[in-house]
């Protein structure tokens, strides 16, 4: 019961995605101290003892009056006391309860946006996967949730942990999947290959070119061929990266059925988990390998394909 009456204590919190600074002990010591100012017993007591006082200021102080005064004041006191110092640490860990919760959804909501965005600048591709690995994750941890006393299951906590990163990986790949989507989608193609073969066949027809503009030309060529093999470069990229989510959405997917199977064998015993845990492991080692080497292995040129990330943003909003 008071485990209950602490969660309830929380439940009002407004719904954001915490940052790093809301989970340091500072922080949650400061929202402790706080929320224990803010309770009832301790703003009403001592409202109460501020009433008193001023009705013993205006009409005298009288034995009763004093001892309303004081007792109000005592209580208040000690509510406060009672809240920060006994109850204090079971606050913080219902206030850090709250914050992975609130951090969980948010990270929910911030991929169905993701999948919204894909879907308004017409990536079929990467608004399917994003809302496939939504429904997937949903499901597993609905399941995960759905089972008796899942604070006290090994195997479900670890599943539930794996199943968050494996849905992190997917959002982080979603948003690489979209940038490279608008960078290729502001780069005029057709154009860019239409000149540039009419420049090379004007170089090889005119012989007569001076020197200076034989040049010029040849570095256009050049820069156009750069800028090709960086929109080539972006396909590839985004080839491999709705890949790898597609293989995250099927580790998912796979990891629920796998503990459909194995959690309900023996829901105590650690090490269940079996298969699926494991394929949600090689799924989130597999993204992350893509991650690294797409950071590690960008594309090198004349800066063109940030020119044509920043344009697929702006064609974006």
């Amino acid at each position: 019961m008071a485990r209950q009456r602490v969660n309830a204590d929380v439940a009002s919190a407004p719904a954001h995605k915490p940052t790093d600074e809301d989970f340091s002990p500072a922080a949650v010591q400061r929202w402790v101290f706080w929320e224990t100012v803010q309770h009832p017993a301790t703003t009403l007591s001592a409202a109460g003892a501020v009433v008193a006082g001023l009705a013993n200021a205006l009409f005298g102080v009288t034995p009763t009056g004093l001892a309303i005064t004081l007792g109000c004041a005592f209580v208040s006191g000690a509510a406060w006391i009672y809240n920060f110092f006994v109850r204090g640490e079971d606050l913080a860990k219902a206030r850090v309860e709250s914050l992975l919760k609130q951090s969980a959804e948010g990270e929910v909501r911030e991929l169905a946006d993701l999948a919204r965005r894909c879907q308004r600048v017409k990536f079929a591709e990467g608004a399917k996967e994003a809302s496939d690995i939504l429904s997937a994750y949903r499901r597993l941890c609905e399941y995960l949730e759905a089972q008796e006393q899942p604070e006290n299951n090994v195997s479900v906590q670890r599943l539930r942990s794996l199943a968050r990163d494996t849905f992190r990986e997917g959002t982080t790949l979603t948003k690489q999947a979209l940038a490279a989507w608008n960078a290729i989608a502001a780069v005029d193609t057709g154009t860019l290959e239409r000149e540039l073969k009419s420049w090379e066949r004007a170089l090889a027809k005119n012989a007569d070119l001076s020197a200076g503009e034989r040049v010029a030309k040849e570095q256009q060529i050049e820069s156009h061929k750069r800028r090709m093999a960086s929109v080539d470069g972006r396909r590839r990229e985004l080839a491999e990266i709705v890949a790898q989510l597609n293989e995250l959405e099927g580790a998912l997917e796979r990891a629920y059925l796998e503990s459909v199977k194995v959690i309900e064998q023996d829901p105590a015993a650690p090490g269940r988990e079996g298969s699926a845990a494991t394929q949600l492991e090689r799924a989130v080692a597999a993204a992350r390998r893509v991650e690294d080497r797409l950071r590690d292995t960008g594309l090198k040129d004349d800066g063109s394909d940030a020119v044509y990330y920043e344009a697929g943003k702006r064609q974006e909003t």
